[in-house]
């Protein structure tokens, strides 16, 4: 459970420093990715990661286990809820090298402790080596081709579970892969075996969510 702390009001107050005077356009972009739709979005993640492992459908993060985290944007949250749920070795990718400096802002005291990498990534068409990740996350699905497609003919670890997140909001500039329904996730996702699927609804979109593997 993501706990704001001291620590972290320290770290956070860094980084917005920072925003301000080295990039102020994007102080919007840091106070949404602060705020309470992105904290229920991405604890929901790890919230059924719990559940899931409780109910034996995946194992619970090992010593060297790797995650990786696509579209990872600012990540204020994510990385320190990966991190109290399990895991020591963490990658984020973005296309996006000012997310890359306001993430490692933020997250400069963790980085310190924990094995935490942003690489500038555009997944699709880089193709990065995904052969070394146990848990793969990508919560912007609305902003991207399908993942089916990303993942197609590519080498990734047997049992290697997937999880993505999509939107309804249609009106968002750059969502390109929005879905109405998360059988519209499933289909896009191209996951072959579901451990869980569902919606959250927010202040102004629904979110969908599935769970699973390739095999």
């Amino acid at each position: 459970m993501f706990e704001y702390t001291p620590e972290v009001a320290k770290d956070w107050t860094s980084a917005f420093n920072r925003i301000q005077n080295d990039m102020p356009w994007r102080t919007k972009d840091w106070l949404t990715s602060i705020g309470p739709d992105q904290l229920r979005s991405k604890k929901w993640i790890t919230d059924t990661l719990s559940s899931l492992q409780e109910e034996g459908r995946i194992e619970a993060p090992g010593e060297h286990d790797w995650v990786c985290q696509i579209a990872a944007w600012n990540n204020p949250f994510l990385s320190q809820m990966l991190i109290d749920y399990g895991y020591e070795n963490i990658v984020c990718m973005d296309m996006d090298p000012d997310a890359k400096l306001i993430h490692n802002a933020a997250n400069k005291r963790l980085r310190s402790m924990h094995s935490i990498e942003y690489k500038t990534r555009d997944v699709v068409f880089e193709k990065p080596d995904w052969s070394q990740f146990n848990l793969i996350i990508n919560t912007s699905c609305e902003h991207m081709f399908p993942m089916k497609e990303v993942f197609k003919n590519r080498t990734i670890l047997p049992g290697t579970t997937f999880v993505f997140q999509c939107s309804n909001l249609f009106s968002e500039k750059g969502h390109i892969m929005c879905v109405d329904y998360v059988e519209q996730l499933i289909d896009i996702t191209g996951l072959t075996d579901i451990y869980y699927a569902n919606e959250l609804l927010l202040s102004k979109q629904k979110r969908f969510m599935v769970v699973g593997t390739y095999e």
